[in-house]
């Protein structure tokens, strides 16, 4: 599928809908969008329902951007259109995280975690992967 097509099936399905680790978070959005586009589901060996569920997960990794990189290779400098990317997103005066999501060029659809899915600038665009 083309990634237009694979983002707005993945966008619809997160629309208005709010964060639910395990259900609806950023990695499985990125496993959504990437499966849409290619046909593979990398989520299936993860199975986790919590905040704690996903650290503890992410810990195993030593963190999001390594455990793409299993899946996807090393993260490219530059992003793309269509390309699944890692944002470091202010959620408080002085607090960030990170989450994944897919760009468009213009900017960034990914999942906040207070607000579900949301448009992210693309100037907070950490890493990228092709997919």
């Amino acid at each position: 599928m083309i990634w237009q097509e694979a983002l707005h099936q993945v966008c619809a399905e997160y629309l208005n809908r709010p964060l639910e680790w395990g259900v609806r978070d950023c990695c499985q959005f990125a496993s959504a969008y990437v499966q849409a586009r290619t046909g593979v589901d990398h989520a299936v060996d993860f199975n986790y329902d919590g905040r704690l569920g996903a650290a503890r997960i992410l810990a195993e990794y030593d963190g999001i951007e390594k455990l793409i990189g299993k899946y996807l290779g090393a993260p490219k400098h530059t992003s793309n259109p269509g390309d699944l990317v890692l944002c470091n997103l202010a959620v408080a005066i002085d607090e960030a995280v990170q989450t994944l999501g897919v760009t468009n060029g213009s900017y960034v659809w990914g999942i906040h975690p207070d607000d579900g899915l949301v448009r992210i600038p693309l100037k907070a665009i950490a890493a990228a992967w092709s997919v």
